[in-house]
């Protein structure tokens, strides 16, 4: 169990710093807009569907732990391809982003599913709400520092060379990267350690539970509904959500990457008190009151402007809650499950809201584009553009997720 927080640790670390601003201002810098930004944030989990073959890769490959680290490895091998692409003309190196990315991330989600699998059997079900909550507050505890440091690199880099040659720029973004790769392999190496559970062979190696009679649970039913609906609502402003920061607000890397900060310090306030309580008392009423929070985050956005963009902090400081969802969400999801054959039901949940998740920040993409595209809008009497729609369009979906919520049955104690 220390093993696989150390796992855990190195893999944020190395997230931390090969997704989020970094890649999103990459993107930029190579000419992303609207439908290209969303095709970059939207297709990995386009792919998302083939988490459905987990289970039968882990009986194929050898077990939970071999399909784990394989996969893994694979994974982050074909991502270190990607600092390459800066040497690519525009056109050529945001294609190869997306493929990229689509790749690599496909194949580290089929990873997670089997490392969760594989978490169910060795984590007590008694404890697994304390467990979760240490492990992510590790993970934050070690990648605030690696967050400021990237953001203050790019910004650093920008300065000293603001007239260089295309390639020199973008390494601003590429050297942080490169050691998020780095940080990322080294996650393997405790994995390799850790025991494969041979003694736990149901949880390790799936009995073949049908992807069809995850559906005949209720429970189970409402928790892939809550999930979707809240994919679909946070897909759709992604596009405007990450291009509102940089070409409205004129912010730089850094003030992004401290409030990125800002946000981890909090989400280890939040994981200290959400793990007893989780074990003690359920996830479902934790997920209904940090929901209904985390549904305001875009009314900050609509407060931003270039005279005062610092009222975006208050999205991010929101956003602390969601230590509540990555605690409460995969613990429900093994509660709800048949105990000892998890890969069905988490294959299952991952899969789904992931596509959900890829088709609405898609969708969200085009959205932005034909939306720009209009001048102003009224509602009410008020003249909004079409950032200010889609903000309040997602603060309405996001807040209604919780109907779904309302309807669980946490029945599995």
């Amino acid at each position: 169990m220390r093993l696989a927080i150390v796992n855990g640790t190195l893999w944020y670390a190395g997230n931390a710093l090969t997704t989020g601003t970094l890649v999103i201002y990459l993107a930029l810098d190579l000419g992303a807009r609207g439908m290209s930004l969303s095709l970059i944030l939207a297709a990995p989990a386009l792919s998302g569907l083939l988490r459905l073959l987990t289970p039968r890769l882990i009986v194929s490959l050898g077990g939970a732990k071999r399909a784990s680290v394989q996969l893994f490895s694979l994974s982050y091998g074909i991502l270190s391809l990607l600092p390459g692409l800066i040497f690519l003309p525009d056109r050529a190196a945001i294609a190869g982003l997306i493929v990229l990315l689509c790749v690599h991330q496909t194949l580290e989600y089929m990873g997670t599913v089997s490392l969760w699998t594989w978490l169910g059997a060795l984590v007590p079900r008694r404890v697994r709400g304390r467990y979760f909550a240490r492990r992510q507050m590790w993970q934050l505890a070690v990648a605030i520092p690696l967050i400021l440091a990237g953001g203050m690199f790019a910004d650093l880099w920008r300065e000293t060379f603001p007239a260089a040659a295309r390639a020199w720029s973008l390494l601003a973004y590429v050297i942080p990267f490169a050691t998020g790769c780095l940080l990322l392999v080294g996650s393997i190496v405790p994995l390799t350690a850790m025991p494969p559970l041979e003694l736990s062979a149901r949880a390790a190696m799936p009995s073949g539970v049908s992807l069809t009679r995850v559906w005949q649970s209720a429970s189970f039913r409402r928790l892939l509904y809550f999930g979707c609906w809240l994919s679909l609502a946070n897909g759709v402003v992604q596009t405007a959500q990450n291009i509102y920061p940089k070409q409205v607000l004129q912010l730089p890397v850094l003030p992004l990457e401290t409030m990125r900060v800002g946000m981890r310090i909090g989400q280890i306030g939040v994981s200290w008190w959400t793990g007893p309580l989780a074990d003690r008392y359920g996830n479902r009423a934790a997920l209904i009151v940090s929901q209904l929070l985390l549904g305001a985050a875009p009314l900050f956005f609509l407060a931003a402007t270039p005279a005062h963009p610092w009222w975006l902090a208050g999205a991010w400081l929101l956003w602390s809650l969601y230590a509540v969802q990555n605690i409460c969400l995969p613990n429900l999801a093994l509660r709800l499950s048949q105990e000892d054959d998890f890969a069905p039901y988490l294959s299952m949940y991952f899969a789904t809201t992931g596509l959900c998740y890829a088709a609405a920040t898609v969708f969200g993409g085009w959205m932005y584009d034909r939306l720009a595209a209009q001048a102003h809008f009224t509602l009410a009497g008020l003249e909004l553009d079409h950032f200010q729609v889609i903000f309040l369009g997602s603060w309405i979906t996001r807040t209604a997720a919780v109907l779904w919520l309302l309807r669980l049955r946490e029945d599995r104690y």
